[in-house]
């Protein structure tokens, strides 16, 4: 019987199919310039600390110092844990914040930095 390889093709299409709408609609949600993009502000930024979890020591929340809009250094500790090693004190990084709440900043990643 043939039917468990076309089955299991039918379901490998329709993963692709459903992994393709979820890519297509954040692409048209979030690029740069889109009409119901938040608008957002990009920054290069030092890394000026890593704090740890009590609890978890493998993970660290970066202290990033970066400028603010309106030229103020702001110095926010990122509220996304990251892997140990990843980032060291010193570092350059560029960072995205909401306009209105500069606290809410991720660091941007290497593919963030292509869809920049």
């Amino acid at each position: 019987m043939t039917t468990f390889p076309l089955v299991s093709g039918a379901l490998a299409l329709a993963h692709l199919a459903i992994a393709g709408w979820v890519l297509r609609w954040l692409w048209q949600r979030y690029r740069p310039g889109s009409a119901t993009a938040p608008a957002s502000i990009v920054a290069e930024g030092t890394i000026v600390a890593l704090e740890t979890d009590a609890q978890r020591w493998l993970e660290e929340f970066p202290v990033v110092r970066f400028q603010g809009r309106q030229g103020q250094w702001l110095t926010l500790r990122c509220h996304r844990k990251c892997r140990a090693a990843r980032f060291i004190t010193g570092q350059k990084v560029t960072v995205r914040y909401p306009a209105p709440a500069p606290e809410q900043f991720v660091i941007l990643s290497r593919l963030g930095l292509l869809l920049r």
